[in-house]
């Protein structure tokens, strides 16, 4: 991510695609959406953030966007993304003898909702800071 290679590294790429359709009130929700969609490739909180994190903080430095904003809105899209592959759960349905498809669906919705509602307070956040 960070190896240049004729002087152009490609976190600054990314960074820079970020900052060509992001304002410093969308910036935060844009993150949220990345980080769910990283999320689904690498479900490690500390790998997810070495990815994220060195393309996230210059741009948000160059918006002006709090970076404490943009670690949760890291942390929110990570978060919400875990209710698709729930890991976490593995050891407790193999303890009560279901499947993964046995709650599934209840996941789907879960995701769903904590997208929207973390979604809407990306965006709504950074009128309040």
């Amino acid at each position: 991510m960070t190896f240049a290679v004729g002087g152009v590294a490609l976190a600054g790429v990314i960074a820079d695609w970020f900052l060509s359709f992001s304002s410093e009130y969308t910036f935060a929700f844009w993150t949220f959406v990345s980080s769910n969609i990283i999320s689904l490739f690498i479900p490690s909180g500390g790998g997810h953030w070495l990815v994220q994190g060195p393309v996230m903080v210059p741009a948000a430095e160059t918006l002006g966007v709090d970076q404490g904003l943009i670690g949760m809105a890291v942390a929110w899209g990570e978060g919400t993304a875990n209710m698709i592959q729930p890991f976490w759960a593995l050891p407790i349905l193999g303890i009560v003898g279901l499947g993964i498809r046995d709650i599934m669906g209840y996941g789907v919705l879960t995701l769903a909702l904590s997208f929207t509602v973390y979604g809407a307070f990306a965006l709504i956040a950074p009128f309040f800071l």
